[in-house]
């Protein structure tokens, strides 16, 4: 389960008192710029993209008739939040996308094979640009650089691609701190590793969290069964704290590989139950029991980090 809470006023961090929270600046935009070379390059291979894509005929029509299918629920129009996407791709035997396509006046055209290996080749140039480098997810790119080629093709833009791209960059580009539970891990106080804090899941953190829930959903009993086995998990556990400034697919991305090398660090100190003796460390448990658990035989210990309750604030 993903929470996120948007600033709303203040900057302070979504934390209680004890957690000896910092401040996250959520009201300055990340502006991004293109260096005039790079953005011309750029164009150039938009431009051969855009002569690249075909056809791949009509879309079939629906079967007459199928199977009769029970629905477990009824979704209306009013309990749709946001716009609804579709993406029509293709993947290989190794479940790799190679193609991508949309509907144009009834047809379905796109790009495939080694034209789609150009676009993905674009969106990884883009990426490693100096002002975006480290940011910005490959997927995030890529579907945007196919939102800019298709809208293209259909006459709804006229704006250059690193002019789009950069608009989107400093759109998505925030500020975010992303807690990661540790899994069967604890501490008696706070501590640091590197950039990384190390906090208590508190019960007032998960009180406001689950707080966003609407009172009828919540009051709802599989929805209280659910979020009861969420507490007993992660309640009382110690998380891994990241502060990141990037596109949130990236951001997520940050997190999961510093809170992945803190835990690793952890568990090579000694791999045992407790860790009080290290230098420097709190009184942890959890983490030692783990890495018996996961690494039976010699070898490096690992740890896991519970993606399932990670805590999302922009």
């Amino acid at each position: 389960m993903f929470l996120r809470s948007r600033a709303s006023g203040s900057p302070a961090l979504w934390t209680d008192d004890k957690a000896g929270a910092g401040k996250v600046n959520t009201s300055q935009t990340f502006k991004v710029k293109f260096h005039a070379e790079a953005a011309a390059r750029i164009a150039e291979l938009a431009k051969e993209v855009l002569s690249s894509v075909r056809s791949f005929g009509p879309i079939d029509p629906p079967p007459s008739a199928g199977a009769e299918i029970h629905p477990v629920a009824h979704i209306g129009p009013d309990e749709i939040i946001g716009e609804i996407k579709v993406r029509q791709s293709s993947f290989n035997g190794l479940g790799t996308e190679v193609g991508r396509y949309w509907i144009s006046k009834g047809m379905r055209v796109g790009w495939e094979g080694r034209e789609f290996e150009a676009i993905k080749d674009l969106a990884i140039r883009l990426g490693s640009l100096t002002s975006i480098k480290g940011r910005v997810s490959e997927s995030f790119l890529l579907d945007e650089v196919f939102a800019w080629l298709s809208e293209t093709l259909e006459l709804k833009r006229g704006d250059e691609l690193a002019d789009y791209i950069t608009e989107r960059c400093s759109t998505e580009i925030k500020d975010y701190e992303i807690w990661v539970p540790v899994f069967r891990t604890y501490s008696t106080t706070h501590f640091k590793i590197g950039n990384v804090d190390f906090r208590t899941v508190s019960k007032a953190i998960l009180d406001r969290s689950y707080g966003q829930l609407p009172d009828d959903v919540a009051k709802r009993p599989e929805v209280a069964i659910k979020i009861n086995r969420e507490r007993s998990r992660i309640q009382g556990s110690i998380a891994a704290c990241i502060r990141a400034r990037a596109e949130f697919k990236k951001a997520r991305e940050v997190a999961q590989s510093a809170a992945s090398s803190c835990g690793l660090y952890l568990c090579r100190q000694r791999p045992e139950f407790t860790l009080s003796e290290v230098e420097g460390l709190p009184h942890t448990c959890g983490a030692g029991a783990l890495a018996r658990e996961k690494s039976p035989s010699a070898g490096d210990p690992t740890l896991e980090t519970d993606l399932s309750g990670m805590f999302i604030r922009h």
